[in-house]
């Protein structure tokens, strides 16, 4: 026989879903840009700290990230700080590749 469920105040029921649990899979995706056959896009990526990360799919299908990886949990003994590596605002493409 199982124990019966503990009565516990609405909402605060354990769970083994968390909110960063739920969210950590799902990419933000905006500013979807047309550079002939090629699509950008900005992406906000919940696992990577919330930071935003301009991607490319090329005529080919091939994804592109245009920055590197990010280590969003940096040492602050080294002087990081990850206000310095998030990437905000608006781009453009056009002309074959080209972003500004």
């Amino acid at each position: 026989m199982t124990d019966p469920l503990p009565t516990v105040p609405y909402g605060s029921w354990p769970s083994p879903l968390t909110a960063g649990r739920l969210v950590e899979g799902a990419a933000g995706v905006s500013e979807i840009r047309a550079d002939g056959d090629d699509i950008w896009w900005n992406e906000q990526r919940p696992s990577e700290g919330g930071r935003y990360q301009l991607v490319r799919r090329t005529s080919g299908g091939n994804r592109h990230d245009l920055f590197p990886a990010w280590d969003h949990d940096p040492d602050p003994a080294a002087g990081g700080d990850r206000h310095h590596h998030e990437q905000h605002g608006s781009f453009g493409a056009g002309g074959g590749g080209d972003i500004s």
